[in-house]
């Protein structure tokens, strides 16, 4: 496999469910990992473990391990620890975000996973995304997949450049719909009918986020989203669109953003998304709208960040629309402020 694989870097967290067999031991599970680890060095590639999650909690006591597992799963993860030594290889430890300290039988924190005690929900791949992306800052050099400026445009030369008009949200010409405040030209708000409202705002100059200066320490200009109501269900509602021009039937879409916020309250998701030309059907989107998370309510913390939809399968139209989405864990009331420095779409290289 290692032969055809262009992949460099490796995540690696293998052993959750060879821990569920009675005879699983530690020793076994360190042969087959130093095995691993071997391959990939030899290999020339990069191999990141993660040990494996905590689990179980006063709720979910099914999912904890035996006693005598739990044990075999510790020291594999103290082999792990100690592969921090060991040139060209990385170890995030999932305990470290996740373990609750006070449990005597290998607890994950409540309320970080959405069947109890197993799988982690928003709040718990946050927790631990956090410390992935801080290996995977050490390994690769940041780079900018926001366009230059507005000027960044698709062309035939510039395969990659922006599709969708005014990706920076300049001017305050954009249609309110009934909503308050401004919005960038050629962007529209969408009206809700369920419950729940927006005002928008244009904040310019920012240099701080959350309190902190931004990390390059320069000024940003954003699109602001004050979210407000009481939502009547659990649908998905799109903030702003706009359309996106110049396709041709078999393009390849994705969709970039950048985002923050300091809290929203009954809050499942905030997500970008591609859809056809009719706003029915969904190309592409950065959050899953399965029914397993619709109730989890994101973390009421700050978070900034780019997001980024799949590729869309080949356009069967040649329009769509781009569309910044909002959707509440309840059918209860709804808070928080968003920014948005910037959206557009782009066709996959």
């Amino acid at each position: 496999m290692l032969r055809t694989c262009d992949a460099s870097v490796f995540l690696l967290q293998i052993f959750t469910n060879y821990w569920n067999l009675a005879t699983a031991t530690a020793a076994e599970a360190i042969q087959i990992a130093q095995l691993v680890q071997d391959i990939l060095l030899r290999a020339g590639r990069i191999p990141i473990w993660i040990t494996d999650d905590p689990r179980g909690d006063s709720v979910g006591t099914g999912m904890r391990l035996s006693a005598a597992n739990l044990l075999n799963a510790l020291a594999l993860r103290h082999w792990m620890l100690r592969q921090r030594a060991v040139p060209g290889v990385y170890v995030i430890d999932s305990w470290e975000a996740l373990a609750n300290p006070g449990s005597g039988v290998g607890d994950i924190l409540t309320g970080y996973t959405f069947d109890p005690g197993l799988h982690l929900n928003q709040k718990g791949a946050r927790r631990l995304g956090r410390l992935v992306s801080r290996v995977l800052d050490t390994i690769f050099e940041p780079i900018n997949i926001l366009p230059a400026s507005n000027a960044d445009r698709w062309s035939a030369v510039n395969l990659t450049g922006a599709l969708n008009t005014n990706p920076f949200f300049t001017g305050t010409g954009g249609s309110l719909n009934g909503h308050s405040g401004q919005i960038g030209d050629g962007w529209a708000a969408v009206p809700t009918g369920n419950g729940i409202t927006f005002a928008f705002a244009k904040v310019t100059g920012a240099t701080a986020f959350n309190g902190q200066p931004y990390t390059d320490q320069e000024a940003k200009d954003w699109q602001q989203v004050t979210i407000g109501g009481t939502a009547t269900n659990t649908n998905d509602v799109v903030v702003l669109a706009q359309t996106i021009t110049g396709l041709t039937v078999g393009d390849v879409l994705r969709a970039v953003g950048e985002f923050e916020f300091d809290s929203l309250v009954n809050v499942s998701s905030l997500s970008l998304a591609i859809y056809d030309s009719t706003n029915t059907v969904i190309l592409a989107e950065d959050f899953s709208n399965t029914t397993d998370i619709v109730s989890q309510v994101m973390e009421n913390v700050a978070m900034d960040g780019v997001m980024r939809t799949p590729a869309t399968l080949p356009l069967t139209a040649n329009s769509a629309r781009i569309h910044i989405r909002v959707r509440p864990a309840s059918a209860a009331a709804i808070s928080g402020v968003f920014r948005v420095r910037a959206a557009f779409a782009h066709k996959s290289q």
